[in-house]
């Protein structure tokens, strides 16, 4: 509580919302009160880390997340960038804070009921990554329409390729195109399904990493 010895607009001393005030010298000196800071719980750091480590690969694929968890936040009433972190910040993390990282296989960057690309595999060539893939056509969850989304991010450059609407199903394979300057570095590669409406999509599989040489 505040006291105004002089009245409502002369000097006064203690306490009045988030100020304090006090006399010296005979002038009336106001500070702020002084915050009194908790500091944050091993457990709250952990969950804090885990963004810092999280958000900059989903960051970079913005686009392919985009489509890839559209129907999955729609489900939530959430966007499909909230999806993607919520799914990815409890199953694609690994380690002990603080030595946290993302753990690739475990990652999902498309979330839906299709059937998965099956037998899928990346084989390294001098202009790109191939993926192939194999399917039922008897499979009633399946379509030789079903478009393909593939993906290549290279963690030490922070750079990403990706195909959103590619060939169909049945054509069992696709080249993504890499430029020559990353021969050398590792990427980490995923393949999905989606259908030409955007209506169905696959959960994604991770599709292993690979050296480009």
């Amino acid at each position: 509580m505040a006291t105004a010895e002089y009245g409502p607009i002369r000097p006064f001393k203690g306490k009045i919302g988030p100020l304090y005030a006090y006399i010296w010298n005979g002038k009336t000196i106001i500070s702020a009160k002084p915050k009194i800071t908790k500091p944050r719980s091993i457990k709250q750091l952990a969950v804090q880390e885990r963004m810092v480590v999280l958000s900059p690969f989903l960051n970079y694929i913005t686009g392919f997340i985009a489509i890839g968890f559209e129907l999955a936040g729609k489900e939530k009433n959430h966007s499909a960038n909230n999806a993607a972190k919520s799914y990815n910040l409890t199953n694609a993390i690994k380690g002990e804070y603080p030595d946290l990282e993302i753990d690739y296989p475990q990652a999902r960057l498309s979330q839906g009921t299709l059937t998965v690309a099956e037998n899928a595999q990346v084989q390294v060539l001098n202009e790109g990554l191939m993926f192939s893939w194999t399917y039922d056509p008897y499979d009633p969850l399946v379509s030789r329409s079903d478009k393909t989304m593939l993906m290549a991010w290279f963690p030490m450059v922070k750079k990403a390729f990706y195909i959103i609407s590619g060939v169909q199903r049945m054509e069992l394979q696709e080249l993504l195109k890499i430029p020559e300057e990353l021969k050398g570095l590792e990427a980490e590669t995923y393949i999905s399904f989606i259908t030409d409406d955007r209506k169905a999509i696959s959960n994604s599989v991770y599709t292993g990493r690979v050296l480009f040489q």
